[in-house]
């Protein structure tokens, strides 16, 4: 799974929409967006506020990564 997909995940898990994660935030939801839909890829220092605001560390990247690697096994 890619960045955006797994943000996506989290963000609808959570019920959140792109507006309110931008408030939380402060990064648009316009580019919010485009990282979901694989558009563009965040740097890492603003992906980390974006996944901040949801609760959530670096780390929940890297795992999710992993884990559909060995998935895919």
């Amino acid at each position: 799974m890619n960045v955006g997909g797994i943000l996506s995940g989290i963000r609808t898990k959570k019920g959140m929409s792109l507006k309110k994660l931008y408030h939380l935030s402060g990064v648009a939801d316009s580019v919010i967006h485009r990282w979901e839909t694989g558009e563009t890829m965040p740097r890492i220092d603003v992906l980390q506020k974006v996944l901040n605001a949801m609760g959530y560390k670096l780390q929940i990247v890297k795992k999710e990564k992993k884990n559909d690697k060995i998935g895919r096994c």
